[in-house]
């Protein structure tokens, strides 16, 4: 083995220009540890620590939790200094058999890494310098890659971003434009369930606009939503967004039975000028799905989907209002043109039927001197035979 001291200022350079060309975080921890393991034949490990890690967009890496490992490495987290451990009965530096660094930039503990001997052969002052170096360039290799990373991933998300919201930009339509929304969300991000649900304010109540699971639109696994109820509901009446990394653990969770693979969930109000139009509704099948660069995104979505359920609403409501005035002109057009008073009631019938998709429409006449509601016209099959007998209420009935 050679001894460390040799190692020149270059091979730490080129250990990271190595680390900077590596695809993502668990080839960084493998090219770290393979490098110490072959330069000091020694083990050693090395961990990552939140909320700098599990970066987005990344195969899951081993993350450190404190307590779960040796007190050298707990000790290491808590001071963020160098903590060692000599052979039992001695205390001379050259009698040091395990060794944790904690891989540190700007203030920023990244990780610990751990190395170790057995007592036989403890780590010379030489090669604990080694180490010390090695993890000093190691600590700024991890967090370029990281930023490049990180970078890249919040590109190609916002990428995303802006591809899902021209899509549903020009959709005037209230329940295509959730259908595209959820399915478009579902799918260009891997989520397990999208939903959507729009508040009735009148009534204090959810409805169910559309969902996708699998990237397939599916029917609403929740039949009721109660307002205030649930995580769901509870955002709906707050208007705070709720992210629970495990269900598990939530009391406000309500397990669905088609859904049964749910372990993370995010519920976002979707809001305008602090108006609770509705709640977007996101499932993952991964515990801790939910990292702060995810919601960063998410909630860039939120924002762009209720300002195109808004939209979608005004044009509605103007298109309806358009209706009515156009019905009413219609309607003051066969008043004007029909003297027969039953085909001026059929027509009038007709125009409501047709002009507002309703279905059944009903036309009564009220006769004083005989004290009768009198039926007329109506839409549906049993207008015909309705008329034919004469159907009529009392004016005078208690109901």
């Amino acid at each position: 083995m050679s001894n460390p001291r040799d190692t020149s200022w270059q091979e730490y350079l080129h250990l990271g220009e190595e680390l900077l060309r590596l695809p993502d975080t668990l080839h960084v921890v493998q090219k770290i540890q393979s490098t110490v393991e072959s330069k000091l034949n020694c083990r050693c490990k090395l961990w990552l620590c939140e909320p700098f890690y599990p970066l987005p967009g990344e195969d899951p890496v081993e993350i450190i939790q404190s307590g779960s490992t040796s007190t050298l490495i707990d000790s290491v987290i808590q001071t963020k200094q160098e903590k060692t451990r000599a052979i039992p009965g001695t205390k001379r530096q050259n009698s040091i058999v395990e060794i944790a660094l904690p891989v540190t930039t700007r203030d920023n503990t990244l990780g610990i890494f751990h190395a170790w001997r057995d007592a036989s052969s403890p780590f010379s002052p030489d090669e604990i310098e080694y180490l010390e170096g090695l993890v000093a360039f190691a600590a700024v290799s991890m967090q370029v890659n990281r930023q490049v990373t990180l970078k890249n991933w919040r590109y190609d998300q916002l990428a995303l971003v802006r591809s899902v919201s021209a899509q549903i930009a020009n959709e005037l339509d209230l329940d295509s434009l959730c259908k595209k929304v959820t399915n478009l969300i579902q799918c260009s991000f891997g989520y397990y369930y999208v939903g959507i649900y729009t508040l009735i304010e009148e009534t204090k109540t959810l409805q169910f606009r559309a969902s996708s699971l699998e990237c397939v639109p599916t029917e609403s696994p929740l039949q009721t939503v109660v307002y205030g109820e649930g995580l769901v509901g509870g955002v709906a009446s707050t208007g705070k967004e709720v992210v629970c990394q495990d269900v598990s653990m939530e009391s406000r969770y309500i397990p669905i039975e088609t859904l049964p693979e749910t372990s993370a969930e995010a519920v976002l109000p979707l809001l305008v000028e602090n108006r609770v139009l509705g709640v977007l509704d996101i499932q993952s099948r991964t515990r801790g799905a939910f990292h702060e660069n995810d919601m960063l995104v998410i909630r860039s979505l939120s924002d762009n989907i209720a300002l195109a359920v808004e939209g979608a609403r005004l044009y509605n409501d103007l298109v309806k209002r358009a209706d009515q005035l156009s019905a009413l002109a219609d309607i003051n057009y066969s008043l004007s043109q029909i003297l027969d008073l039953d085909n001026l009631l059929k027509e009038v019938v007709r125009i409501i039927h047709d002009r507002f998709n309703i279905s059944f429409v009903n036309i009564f006449t009220v006769h004083s001197g005989r004290k009768k509601i009198i039926y007329q016209a109506g839409s549906g099959k049993r207008a015909k035979n309705t008329k034919a007998h004469a159907f009529a209420f009392d004016l005078d009935a208690a109901e």
